[in-house]
């Protein structure tokens, strides 16, 4: 399991976001959020 491979399936902001809002420990909340930030 990757959050970054789940950022490159991700074709949508909708499921990018949906992304965002899950519930992800350590570096990898870090990153998507700053992720979904971007992009939002």
């Amino acid at each position: 399991f990757s959050v970054f491979n789940i950022l490159r399936d991700a074709t949508e902001q909708e499921a990018i976001f949906k992304i965002g809002e899950s519930s992800f420990v350590g570096p990898e909340a870090d990153f998507t959020y700053k992720f979904v930030s971007c992009e939002l």
